[in-house]
């Protein structure tokens, strides 16, 4: 009779001990699957902020022309952005691009022209340079060296600051600080660097 009371307790403790092994099974296999599902969702969110961060404009040079009058005149004189992509970005596409100018009366956004007619309300786009690699109209791609033209939306006279800015969907916003000097006297004038 003790044999039996000492196996039976034997036997209890092997059905525990079988039950522990499987909830510890269960266990890790919820937890490889919680891993697996937060590692695919942290990849998700790393691609994303990678494309968010890398991707980005350049500005090279901002001129203006024909102002030897002294003002950047509001719906006549014509703002040239020379841009590039920012190191390691990838191709932007000009349907995503807004550009903004807030000077100290105004705020202006700039959507790329549908068209070739010049408009107060649309940037245009001309390929300079190709950077070897062939040009994708509505694309900045590596490599490529792009003139962005907007008229201006509103007058802006010798040593005014205002801002021009680069925003969209999957795009880095970048603002730059742009200062007319103090005299414009030529026929184009460098306003950036």
């Amino acid at each position: 009779m003790n044999q039996n009371k000492k196996a039976a307790q034997g036997v209890g403790t092997l059905i525990v001990f079988i039950a522990l092994i499987l909830v510890s099974g269960i266990a890790a296999a919820v937890l490889v699957q919680t891993a697996t599902s937060l590692q695919s969702q942290s990849t998700g969110v790393s691609n994303q902020v990678e494309e968010k961060i890398t991707k980005g404009i350049e500005v090279v040079q901002v001129t203006v022309s024909d102002v030897s009058d002294g003002t950047i005149n509001q719906t006549t004189d014509i703002l040239n952005i020379l841009t590039r992509l920012s190191v390691g970005s990838g191709p932007i596409n000009l349907d995503n691009l807004l550009i903004s100018m807030d000077s100290t009366t105004n705020t202006a956004l700039f959507e790329v022209n549908p068209n070739t007619l010049p408009n107060p309300n649309y940037y245009d786009v001309t390929y300079l340079s190709n950077g070897g690699t062939p040009i994708t109209d509505g694309y900045i791609q590596r490599g490529e060296l792009v003139r962005i033209q907007i008229i201006s939306p509103v007058d802006i006279i010798e040593s005014e600051k205002f801002e021009v800015g680069f925003l969209g969907n999957n795009i880095q916003s970048t603002i730059y600080d742009v200062t007319t000097p103090n005299a414009m006297v030529q026929n184009t004038v460098q306003l950036y660097p």
